[in-house]
């Protein structure tokens, strides 16, 4: 009799990209996967190229946009800052 594989646990991965406390912008996601690389694979699949961001205050009619652009070749695995175990009975 084989035994059943046991499928690899999910994990939820923090990617830290950017630091807006050094320059003008940073980011983070956590992301859910079984692995780092998957994690990474999958952020990378789901990040825009650009975003349009919401101005705060009273600025609508001085700023015309503001938009945000991503470059996903340059998030790494160096970039997960912290992993954990995701609890899958959702206790």
């Amino acid at each position: 009799m084989k035994k059943a594989k046991k499928s690899p646990k999910l994990r939820s991965y923090l990617f830290s990209c950017g630091d807006s406390s050094k320059g003008p912008i940073g980011f983070c996601a956590r992301v859910q996967a079984t692995s780092r690389r998957k994690a990474l694979r999958l952020l990378k699949a789901g990040l825009p190229t650009e975003a349009a961001i919401q101005t705060a205050g009273d600025t609508e009619a001085s700023i015309e946009y503001l938009n945000v652009y991503f470059n996903e070749d340059a998030v790494t695995l160096a970039d997960v800052e912290d992993e954990e175990d995701v609890d899958e009975d959702g206790a």
